[in-house]
């Protein structure tokens, strides 16, 4: 059973993250995990940069890109969509339509964050394959998140949302793989499997 962080952000592409990519990923391995997904706002990651930073931390841990998109109260983590800036989509439920088409899919983050709860027709209308239901960086990690998962059949998955300000949070929970994860297309299918588990520090 293999430990990813899927939603990480960096200071490289998401404004409101204070450390670069590097940092992050380093403290990803201080924390023992298998593996990140960089989720940074509209961007994935290109495959040089991706090879550089595999080099840079050579076989210490795996790292795949992805991104987060936001309409509004919903934001979306998209993995296996097209490299570089996301496109313009007009609403969650087109987003998700066109990562499934090219075999990607999409997950709602913090969708349970306190101030912010999504209710389960929004859920379900964004057309997401999974929920977040842990998120350290917001401290939503209620059982009744996973019960709500199970419940819209969605997957389960987990991230530290670290943007690397006021002290990491990396570490403190994360997404349980039965199989090995390599490629980005490996984690999409364990996800639409529903075979992903969520864990959290005690």
């Amino acid at each position: 059973m293999e430990k990813w962080d899927l939603h990480i952000h960096t200071s490289e592409y998401s404004s409101d993250a204070r450390k670069p990519a590097i940092d992050q990923i380093q403290l990803a391995i201080n924390a023992g995990l298998d593996g990140v997904v960089l989720t940074d706002h509209d961007y994935c990651r290109t495959h040089d940069e991706m090879i550089f930073l595999q080099k840079h931390f050579e076989n210490q841990i795996r790292v795949l890109s992805g991104s987060e998109v936001m309409f509004g109260s919903v934001h979306l983590l998209v993995f296996g969509g097209p490299i570089g800036p996301v496109g313009h989509f007009s609403s969650p439920m087109e987003l998700s339509r066109y990562i499934r088409s090219i075999d990607g899919c999409t997950i709602v983050a913090h969708p349970f964050f306190k101030t912010r709860k999504l209710n389960s027709h929004t859920l379900l209308m964004s057309g997401a394959s999974a929920l977040e239901v842990y998120n350290a960086r917001r401290r939503s990690w209620e059982m009744d998140s996973i019960y709500i998962a199970r419940q819209l059949d969605l997957g389960e998955v987990a991230g530290s949302d670290d943007h690397g300000d006021h002290g990491s949070v990396i570490g403190l929970t994360a997404t349980l793989c039965p199989e090995p994860i390599y490629e980005i297309q490996d984690l999409v299918r364990q996800i639409l499997m529903r075979q992903t588990r969520v864990w959290r520090k005690p």
